[in-house]
């Protein structure tokens, strides 16, 4: 069976949005994808998962903003600043000298502002984030019983005449 569940919670100074989609699986499959700031929590993460689910794969999508005052905002890529002057040389001799570069094609350079890192505590992170997963979860888990719930009517729709003296599949 297949799944999706979306939750999302805006506070003062912060967003959060939890994206989950789930596929059958024979093992409990579980990849994250955040920014680097949050992963920390993927082990508690999982293991609540792994608390209230069965066998899937998890494919998670977090979206955490903080607007507060230590929260993340834009910064400059310092590796991709730091090779600017040789970038720019090398267009300058493909170019020709005369080419002019402004702060705009810079910007276009991927991934050259990137999101600064939250010096929020670990502990007000987690308490943000997870019960909006917890709900995420439970959206899934909702949609998956859905899902079977339909397919138990149609296998017993389908099956039901040939074997007249069976239980019913699901009750």
């Amino acid at each position: 069976m297949t799944g999706y569940g979306k939750a999302e919670a805006i506070g003062e100074g912060y967003s959060v949005t939890v994206e989950f989609k789930s596929v059958n699986n024979r093992f409990l499959e579980f990849q994250i994808r955040t920014s680097k700031n949050i992963l920390h929590l993927e082990p508690k993460l999982k293991q609540s998962l792994e608390s209230t689910s069965r066998a899937a794969a998890y494919h998670v999508t977090f979206n955490y903003d903080s607007t507060g005052p230590a929260g993340s905002g834009l910064a400059l890529n310092r590796i991709s600043v730091r090779r600017l002057p040789a970038v720019i040389r090398d267009a300058q001799k493909r170019l020709g000298v005369g080419t002019v570069l402004d702060i705009a094609d810079l910007l276009k350079i991927p991934d050259m502002i990137t999101a600064a890192e939250t010096s929020e505590p670990v502990e007000l992170v987690a308490e943000r984030i997870m019960p909006v997963f917890t709900r995420a979860c439970l959206e899934l888990v909702a949609m998956r019983e859905k899902e079977g719930d339909v397919l138990a009517a149609d296998l017993q729709d389908e099956f039901a005449p040939s074997f007249p003296d069976s239980p019913r599949l699901r009750s």
